[in-house]
């Protein structure tokens, strides 16, 4: 790169171009010229009269493109990406198996080709006693898991969502052949009503005798007019 000398008379030399490409005379913190001095009225008036209606557009451009351009060729010290990068490794790795270009390092198989090549694959012992105790940790419940807060969820939100409500919502369904009681609409989205109330006959929750098959709006009315 070409060097000059600072234009403050320190008689330091430095590189012709900064960082960005631009031509400059001092060095960062030299420039001393305007230091302690102020512009006059008809200077100020002088650089506005200049400057106006003027917009970076044309030939500034083209000049900066140009000198950025010659900056990036030819300074050592320039970022470059990808390829021109002194220290390109070849870019992202690939799949083994079919060649496709992975999105992280570290990686050999794509997601594709790793779950392919686990079919057929002899785990051992060892990997199944570990995948076995990772699946009990995972599958926790009640005060054995580790989110447990001492019994949250409401009584009726878990005899709602346990194993004899959804066995007795189905018997229900199958009962009356997934139709509305009311509209005799087949299908849609069906509720089982409760003929006695869910609450104040607890003894009669699970009993098929005491379910009604409605769709949601017969469901909402009923229970409105009640």
């Amino acid at each position: 790169m070409e060097k000059i000398l600072c234009a403050c008379g320190c008689g330091q030399n430095f590189e012709k171009y900064d960082t960005r490409g631009r031509p400059r005379k001092y060095l960062h913190g030299h420039n001393s010229y305007w230091a302690g001095k102020k512009r006059t009225q008809k200077t100020k008036d002088k650089i506005s009269k200049s400057l106006s209606g003027k917009s970076q557009l044309g030939k500034t451009i083209k000049k900066r493109s140009r000198s950025l351009k010659r900056y990036f060729n030819n300074h050592p010290k320039a970022i470059r990406r990808g390829e021109t990068n002194p220290n390109w490794k070849g870019g992202l790795p690939k799949c083994i198996d079919c060649g496709k270009v992975l999105s992280t390092r570290g990686v050999n198989r794509c997601r594709r080709c790793y779950w392919k090549s686990l079919i057929g694959r002899i785990l051992s012992s060892k990997t199944k006693k570990k995948l076995s105790e990772s699946c009990k940790k995972s599958c926790l419940r009640g005060c054995k898991h580790p989110f447990w807060r001492g019994g949250v969820t409401p009584l009726n939100k878990k005899i709602r969502k346990s194993k004899k409500y959804i066995e007795w919502r189905k018997a229900v369904f199958e009962r009356d052949k997934y139709t509305c009681q009311e509209c005799q609409k087949v299908g849609g989205r069906l509720h089982p009503h409760h003929i006695k109330h869910f609450a104040l006959y607890p003894e009669l929750r699970f009993s098929v005798d005491n379910g009604k098959t409605l769709c949601i709006f017969c469901h909402q009315e009923l229970h409105q007019n009640e």
